[in-house]
């Protein structure tokens, strides 16, 4: 009890709801030039899986009809040959991904994301 009221105390406003828009509008990004998304793997501490299942995850995170340079950065902090490695081969999987459909490739990336990851 006394740990509760510790945090209700010094932090009042945890347990507020966070103020968003609750809906996706891709004008939205209009107005940005870009949208960083930033990974970090570990000096030593993760392996190949969890580097590429984030990488997964940061990737699957482009917005519908963004009007804005989505751009992924992997920041491999152990600067290891095998995550460079793992990485070119990830890069290769999505520079493979064929335009379908007559829609954009970056739709076509982000519908073979989902996918993916269901």
């Amino acid at each position: 009890l006394g740990f509760a009221v510790k945090t209700v105390m010094l932090c009042p406003g945890i347990f507020s709801p966070y103020k968003r828009c609750q809906y996706y509008d891709p004008d939205m990004t209009r107005s940005l030039r870009y949208i960083l998304v930033v990974g970090v793997t570990g000096g030593g501490d993760e392996g190949k899986g969890t580097m590429i299942r984030n990488t997964i995850g940061m990737v699957s995170g482009l917005p519908p009809m963004c009007k804005c340079r989505f751009i992924v950065c992997n920041n491999e902090e152990g600067h290891r040959l095998e995550m460079l490695t793992c990485w070119e081969k990830f890069c290769a999987v999505l520079a493979a991904v064929p335009n379908l459909g007559g829609l954009t490739y970056e739709e076509n990336l982000r519908q073979f994301m989902t996918v993916w990851c269901e």
